[in-house]
Parts: C-alpha cells; structure tokens; sequence
C-alpha cells in the first residue's frame, strides 16, 4: 500500500480536478440552483480545500493504523 500511496493521491486529485472542470459546462436550472458557481475558481477552490482536509485526515489515520499493526 505504501508503494501506491503517490498513485492514489495522483488519481483521486486528477478526478476531482476532472468532475469540477465538467461541472463549469453545467448550466443552472430552478430546480438544482446550488450546483452553480458564478466564479469556477470558488468552487474549484473550495473543492479542492474540500477533497485536501479528507485525504489528509484518512492518510493521518491510515499512517496511524498502519504504523500500530506493526510495532506489535
């Protein structure tokens, strides 16, 4: 898993990068309002910041467990 970790970091940025830039193609409609950004850099901030404090914290407690399973 340690060897993959780069790849899956890699993976999992570039597919929220992906589904955000197909997100500034959507159009705004009455009845999902909430889905439109007037400004594509707010919301692919806001992601990001978003997607970077959930990867963080599951590394924090996949680095934690990992390191248990190990000194036992």
């Amino acid at each position: 898993m340690k060897r993959h970790f780069p790849a899956f970091f890699t993976i999992a940025l570039l597919s929220e990068l992906a589904t955000t830039s197909l997100q500034a193609l959507r159009t705004t409609t009455d009845v999902c309002p909430g889905l439109y950004y007037p400004n594509f850099n707010a919301l692919l901030l806001e992601r990001l910041f978003v997607w970077f404090v959930i990867f963080s914290v599951l590394t924090g407690i996949w680095f934690f467990l990992s390191r248990r399973s190990t000194t036992k």
